[in-house]
C-alpha cells in the first residue's frame, strides 16, 4: 500500500510538472533514477530506517524543486499511535475551484 501511495505521489509531480504550471521540472529518466533509489531503501516498515530514508529523500528533492511542503507525524493521535509520518506537497494551480 505504501509503494502504491509513493508512486501515486511521484506520478502526481511527473503530471503537475508536464500539465500543470511547472512547478518541478523533471527529466523523465530522472522518475526511474528516483523510483530506483526510492526502491533501495526496502522495507519500509513502520518506524525503519528504510521509512525515515524515503522521507528524507522525498524532503531533499522537494527542497531542490522549491516545492511547498511539510511533514507531519501522528504524534497527537488520541486514540492510536503510529511511529510513521507523511509529507503533503502543496502544489497552487491556476484555475480558481
Amino acid at each position: 500500500m505504501k509503494r502504491f501511495i509513493l508512486t501515486t505521489a511521484l506520478l502526481c509531480l511527473l503530471v503537475s510538472s508536464v500539465y500543470g504550471q511547472e512547478l518541478i521540472q523533471i527529466n523523465p529518466g530522472a522518475i526511474l533514477r528516483i523510483d530506483e533509489r526510492i526502491r533501495s531503501f526496502h522495507p519500509r516498515i513502520e518506524g525503519s530506517r528504510g521509512e525515515s530514508d524515503t522521507v528524507a529523500f522525498i524532503v531533499d528533492f522537494l527542497e531542490e524543486t522549491g516545492a511547498a511542503y511539510s511533514v507531519h507525524d501522528f504524534s497527537g493521535m488520541e486514540r492510536g499511535h503510529s511511529f510513521s509520518s507523511t509529507i503533503e506537497i502543496s502544489i497552487p494551480g491556476q484555475i480558481r475551484d
